[in-house]
């Protein structure tokens, strides 16, 4: 019993990017930046026009669990007037599309509405024919919301990864997260 209590008061760090921050254990170092280089080249390999912008931690000496945040901003393609909402809704679908396409297996996914905001939380596992090694999960959480100001599509997500038999630290961690929007158009709002 005195084990879990000391685990659970574990002294924790924030760590933040833009709109989106979230706590790590107090231990936890800054990931390589060549490591960094690398997710954000996979971010921009879908569009090369999205700005992105990441920070990652991890526990020194040990592969996992590790987290990052990420901030990007898109200027979304439409051909005829659209609600803000639906707008978003398309997004989220495209992002769960890239998940399945990822070679990923979706274990579960929400949507949710959050003020003039979409979630989409998931967790994922590298599908049985192509994972290698022990089994990872990456748990993740991105909000998503078009800026009155610029008509961008914006999103802050929290991503973090752990060897699945391990989820406790990724869920404390995506849980910890903590937005805040700025100038977010109103979901009845014509793009």
């Amino acid at each position: 019993m005195l084990l879990l209590l000391h685990g659970c008061a574990r002294a924790r760090q924030p760590v933040s990017i833009g709109a989106i921050s979230a706590t790590v254990p107090a231990d936890f170092v800054p990931m390589a930046p060549e490591r960094i280089a690398r997710l954000r080249e996979a971010a921009l390999s879908t569009d090369p026009s999205v700005d992105v912008a990441m920070v990652g931690r991890k526990p020194p000496g040990e592969p996992l669990p590790w987290m990052y945040l990420q901030r990007a901003e898109l200027s979304p393609s439409v051909s005829a007037p659209i609600t803000v909402g639906a707008l978003l809704e398309r997004t989220v679908t495209e992002l769960r599309a890239t998940l399945r396409e990822g070679g990923l297996e979706v274990q579960r996914a929400t949507t949710t509405t959050v003020g003039d905001t979409l979630e989409l939380c998931s967790v994922t596992r590298p599908s049985p024919t192509s994972a290698k090694g022990a089994p990872v999960s990456s748990f993740s959480c991105a909000r998503l919301w078009v800026s009155a100001a610029s008509r961008k599509v914006h999103t802050a997500s929290v991503v973090c990864l752990s060897l699945e038999a391990e989820p406790d630290e990724c869920e404390r961690i995506v849980g910890s997260r903590a937005l805040t929007p700025g100038d977010a158009a109103n979901l009845d709002a014509t793009y």
